[in-house]
């Protein structure tokens, strides 16, 4: 759970002094900030019914929440709770999302370089 805290105040960080250089527009740190917060509480909702045996969160809907952004809440969460952590096939899904996302970051980056 550590590393995953760390991982995801690494990119936090990232993201500040990324967009302190003026390479990245503020509304890119507070889309991604209220994202988290969306997906962590879905997934925090999803562990609380799963304990209570309710209705779930459809795992496509969690997928979705990482997928528009908010990956490191999803992450954060699912250390947390120790939840989704058996689905190989959800965790690759999830890895795919964190990756698509960080080469998103990556070349907007490198476009503000004028490299692309």
């Amino acid at each position: 759970m550590l590393k995953t805290f760390s991982a995801v105040i690494a990119f936090f960080l990232s993201l500040l002094i990324l967009q302190w250089a003026g390479l990245l527009p503020k509304w890119f740190i507070w889309f991604h900030a209220l994202a988290s917060l969306v997906s962590f509480s879905l997934f925090a909702w999803d562990k609380l019914m799963a304990v209570k045996q309710r209705f779930r969160v459809a795992e496509s809907t969690l997928l979705l929440s990482a997928l528009l952004g908010g990956w490191p809440g999803a992450w954060l969460a699912r250390g947390l709770f120790r939840h989704k952590t058996l689905k190989t096939p959800f965790i690759q899904t999830l890895w795919g999302c964190t990756f698509l996302h960080l080469l998103i970051l990556l070349c907007a980056v490198v476009y503000q370089f004028g490299l692309l």
